[in-house]
């Protein structure tokens, strides 16, 4: 419950002025009160208690408040779009935080450092993908399951979206195993949505007349495709078959509820589990 945290940080965030303002207690109050404000959309109010932890924890020295306090304003600028201050804050955080050697905050603020990169208008594939495998490898050494599982998430959308399916699909597929057996029902769902949203985008792109690769849409006209019943797959694989002049096709459904295999030729049921044995 955010707005219930936002309520508790702010009562102990000005209790800390009135009892020691000069403490580490305001600001650390202050920098949680930035984040709970950061992810209830308030950015004027994030940036606002992000600025004040800073501050202070500059003047008391806390290495590991500068650095989380950077991470915040980091994400604000990055929201806002101005993302010369974003990397500029991020960079400062994973600098500090590295000297401060903690893995769970370093790990933290190295996913942060991907997704401001990832929203930001330029070439840092490779730092990217760099900064997610650091993170993996510091939350499974630490064995955090779920931060685990959250960094396969966002490295499997960026690798798809960067074209590498078969690393992306890996990536959610661990995922997803991982939110399900923590009954993170809001994650899985969340995976599902991008899932389905990359099969609706690449079967629109597959039948396409338009697509790079003219696979299905010079195989398939749009009167054969609209004419398709849902599920039709044996309709499907005859079309491709007469289009393609071939003699035999089959489709692999991993995921399937109940037909793993649809061939145009006949397979014993044991073959069939034979032939998806060696995908797995």
């Amino acid at each position: 419950d955010m707005f219930k945290a936002k309520t508790l940080l702010n009562d102990a965030y000005q209790k800390g002025l009135m009892l020691a303002p000069a403490s580490a207690l305001v600001s650390q109050a202050g920098r949680r009160l930035a984040e709970a404000e950061l992810a209830l959309d308030n950015l004027d109010e994030a940036m606002k208690y992000g600025q004040k932890g800073l501050e202070l924890s500059l003047a008391l020295g806390e290495k590991t408040e500068i650095g989380l306090s950077h991470r915040v304003i980091a994400q604000v600028f990055a929201i806002r779009g101005d993302f010369d201050e974003a990397r500029h804050h991020i960079n400062q955080a994973v600098e500090i935080l590295r000297e401060v050697a903690d893995p769970y905050d370093l790990g933290r603020t190295l996913l942060v450092m991907a997704e401001i990169s990832i929203l930001a208008p330029s070439d840092e594939g490779e730092k990217i993908r760099s900064a997610f495998e650091e993170t993996h490898r510091l939350f499974k050494k630490l064995k955090l399951d779920y931060w685990v599982a959250e960094t396969d998430f966002k490295a499997g959308v960026f690798a798809c979206r960067q074209g590498d399916l078969a690393g992306g699909f890996k990536k959610l597929s661990r995922a997803e195993k991982v939110f399900s057996s923590l009954e993170e029902k809001a994650k899985v769902r969340a995976v599902h949505k991008f899932l389905q949203s990359l099969s609706e985008q690449a079967v629109a792109l597959s039948v396409s007349q338009e697509n790079e690769f003219k696979i299905f849409g010079s195989l398939i006209t749009p009167a054969e495709l609209s004419d398709l019943k849902s599920g039709a797959m044996e309709e499907i694989l005859g079309i491709l078959l007469k289009r393609a002049n071939g003699s035999r096709a089959l489709l692999y459904a991993p995921d399937a509820d109940d037909t793993l295999v649809v061939s145009s030729f006949s397979l014993t049921p044991h073959q069939a589990k034979q032939f998806g044995e060696n995908f797995k």
